[in-house]
Parts: C-alpha cells; structure tokens; sequence
C-alpha cells in the first residue's frame, strides 16, 4: 500500500518536474554522494586541520554509524525494493542500484556529515545542511528512493551526527 502511494507520487513528480538540465543536475550531485565520497573525503580533509580534527573525527564517526547500523542493519533488516522495481512504469535516469531502498544511505550520509559540522561551526554547518538536502532531492528526483526512504534517512543521519558529537564531547571529558 503504502509502496505503491508513493511510486504514484514519484511517477506524478517525474513528469511534473523532469527535464534534461534537472536531469544532469541531480544526477551528479547524487553522483557525488556514491559510496559517501564527497563525505568521506570532507572528513578526511576536517581530520587533517588540526584547528578541524575533532569536528573531522565526529563525521568519520557518524558516517562509520551510517554504514554499520544503517547500511549493514536496517537495509537488510527491512529489504525494501527500489521504487524502479515496484513499478516498472518509472523511468530511471541513472544505473539501477543493487541494495534495499530504505533508508537512503546517501540522504544519511549527508545529513550526518551534516550534523557533525553544524555541532562544532553553525554557519558552515548551515551550508552543509543545504547540500545535505539536495542530496535528498535527488534520490527522490531519480526515482531510486521513496519520500519516506529519504526521511528516515535524514533523520537517522541527523541522529548519527548527534550521538557522534556527544560521543567526542564524553571521550574530551574523561581524558
């Protein structure tokens, strides 16, 4: 039931919506969200900053927490299928994908990454949070994830990003 209301509502958004420049625009920014790329090396070079470190080391541990509980738990645990393999009257722009819909590990990702900026610097984190929403936008916009797969996964990131700041704030304290 509810698969189905919301492959209406991606069919409905498609041909509302789509056209080529939407197409190539969303296309590469979820393109850059592939495998947490864009993430990872953002926190990567945070980690290398000594002013940054512990702002870097926060998102490398949230997305460590998107990847094992979000990845590796909740997509097995709740398996559901691509919105393209419910219906097959949804037309793909990019590679069909070979993992469970929900939650959308790149909505996470971002939104994680997200948090962990937001908690140390709030104007950057903003802008941060901006592409974080993008990202959302275009799992949704390519019809690889249902609304609530991109919810759930902001929300969770959001989540992830808290408990890893609080996490770094316990560890400063006992040392």
């Amino acid at each position: 039931m509810v698969n189905s209301i919301e492959a209406e509502i991606l069919k409905a958004l498609n041909s509302a919506f789509s056209n080529r420049i939407l197409d190539d625009i969303f296309s590469f920014i979820s393109f850059l969200g592939n495998k947490g790329a864009v993430w990872i090396i953002l926190a990567l070079v945070l980690m290398l900053i000594p002013k940054t470190r512990k702002c870097g080391i926060c998102a490398a541990v949230s997305l460590i927490l998107c990847l094992i509980i979000g990845n590796g738990v909740l997509k097995p645990l709740f398996d559901r299928v691509r919105p393209y393999d419910f219906d097959k009257a949804i037309k793909l722009i990019i590679p069909a994908l070979g993992d469970p819909s929900f939650p959308s590990g790149h909505t996470m990702a971002a939104f994680a990454v997200a948090e962990s900026i937001r908690r140390y610097y709030k104007t950057p984190g903003i802008y941060v949070y901006i592409g974080a929403a993008l990202m959302g936008l275009s799992r949704i916009y390519l019809c690889v994830h249902y609304p609530t797969d991109v919810i759930f996964g902001a929300m969770l990131g959001i989540v992830y990003g808290y408990a890893s700041y609080k996490l770094i704030s316990l560890e400063r304290k006992t040392l």
